[in-house]
C-alpha cells in the first residue's frame, strides 16, 4: 500500500506541475523563439520592393546631398517603401537600407567598412514590428591586407545581442540625414 501511495503522490505532483503553465518560470537567459514567418513576410516584401528598384523608372529618385554621399529611394502612391543611403569619408563607408510597409519601418540593413583603427567590415539586419526590433542578426570581420570588403559576405550571420537603442544609435544619424535630404529634394521638386 505504501508503494501505491508513493506512486499516486508522485503522479499528483507531475500533474500539478504540468497543469498550470502560467506559473512556470521563464528562463530569462534564453532568447525568445524567432518569428520566422514574420521574417519571411518582411523578406518577401523587400524582394517585391526590389523589383520596383529600376533607375529608369519615374518612381526612382537619386539625391546627392553631400559631395560623396548619395541617397536613392522609390516613391509609390505617396509612400516611400525603400531608402538606400551611402555615406563616404576618407576612412569609412556606411550603407544603410531601410524598408517600410506603408509608414512603418520593418527592416534596417546597416553595412560599415572602416579603415581605422583596424580595417574591418560588418553588417547587421534588424527586423521591426510596431516600432520594436523583434530580431536582429549580424556578421563581420577584420580585413587582412589586400582583402576586399566583400570577404564578409560568406560569413554566417549570428544573433545580434545589442539592444535596440544601441542599434538605432548606430544607424539613426544616417537615417535622420536621409530624411532631411528627401524632404529638401521633394521641396525643390515642388512635391
Amino acid at each position: 500500500m505504501k508503494f501505491v501511495s508513493i506512486i499516486l503522490t508522485a503522479f499528483y505532483f507531475i500533474l500539478a506541475s504540468c497543469s498550470n503553465p502560467a506559473k512556470k518560470e521563464v528562463d530569462k537567459g534564453i532568447s525568445p523563439p524567432i518569428d520566422s514567418l514574420k521574417i519571411a513576410a518582411i523578406d518577401s516584401l523587400s524582394f517585391e520592393t526590389g523589383k520596383l528598384w529600376k533607375p529608369d523608372s519615374s518612381i526612382f529618385h537619386v539625391v546627392a546631398f553631400n559631395q560623396r554621399d548619395t541617397l536613392k529611394y522609390i516613391e509609390v502612391d505617396g509612400k516611400i517603401p525603400r531608402v538606400s543611403s551611402v555615406f563616404i569619408t576618407d576612412t569609412t563607408l556606411i550603407w544603410v537600407v531601410l524598408q517600410f510597409d506603408g509608414d512603418e519601418l520593418v527592416n534596417v540593413r546597416y553595412r560599415e567598412k572602416r579603415d581605422n583603427p583596424i580595417p574591418a567590415v560588418k553588417e547587421s539586419i534588424s527586423y521591426y514590428d510596431k516600432g520594436k526590433i523583434f530580431y536582429s542578426k549580424e556578421r563581420g570581420k577584420e580585413l587582412q591586407s589586400g582583402e576586399t570588403p566583400a570577404a564578409f559576405r560568406h560569413l554566417p550571420f549570428v544573433e545580434n545581442k545589442r539592444t535596440q537603442a544601441e542599434l538605432e544609435a548606430e544607424y539613426g544619424p544616417f537615417w535622420e540625414a536621409s530624411k532631411k535630404a528627401i524632404e529638401d529634394y521633394k521641396a525643390k521638386q515642388g512635391k
